[in-house]
């Protein structure tokens, strides 16, 4: 069976240096989860994957968030038969002038999916249009999760789990057995 970390290293997800993402999150460690679109067949085992996790959060209907879960979000509506909307951090300039495309109907329970969660204050433009429109975000639904045990509170504080396919711990637990990864490599984040 072919797990996470085995599409990742076919599709050369996790990348070394130095990252600085949206200015204010710096790490040693990034995940290029969009590399897995150039090979369909890995697309569709983490999808099936996202779905099946997807379907223990019961939602009315997920929400891709722009841009990397807008593909993944679209998958996992095809799979599941969920209804799906996409919502943006900032509104159009043209048409609706609106951060959600698509509709989300008052009281509707949402589970958001994207590629990674790191930080909360990343996510909060993403939650607040959500509920501006009467949504009810249950769930983020991630592949990556960097696992900060604060950045979680501050989302099960608002009433929102984080759920995810799998974490970095796991991935560098991982390469590291596997011999991919020198034994001393340590995580470095500052936000």
């Amino acid at each position: 069976m072919v797990s996470v970390f085995d599409i990742f290293n076919m599709s050369n997800v996790v990348k070394f240096g130095e990252f600085n993402v949206f200015g204010e999150f710096r790490t040693n460690i990034y995940f290029n989860v969009s590399e897995i679109l150039e090979n369909p067949r890995n697309f569709d085992i983490l999808t099936d994957m996202l779905s099946d996790l997807i379907k223990t959060a019961n939602p009315d209907k997920i929400v891709g968030a722009f841009t990397s879960g807008i593909p993944l979000a679209t998958a996992v509506s095809l799979k599941t038969n969920i209804p799906v909307a996409f919502v943006r951090r900032t509104p159009k300039e043209y048409g609706t002038k609106s951060k959600i495309e698509g509709k989300i109907n008052d009281g509707e329970r949402i589970v958001l999916i994207d590629d990674v969660f790191s930080l909360y204050d990343f996510n909060v433009d993403f939650i607040r249009a959500i509920e501006e429109v009467g949504g009810i975000l249950t769930h983020i639904a991630v592949v990556v999760d960097f696992g900060f045990d604060s950045e979680r509170k501050k989302l099960n504080d608002k009433g929102i789990d984080i759920i995810s396919l799998t974490t970095v711990k796991e991935i560098i637990t991982k390469m590291k057995k596997r011999g991919m990864l020198e034994n001393d490599f340590n995580l470095e984040c500052r936000f």
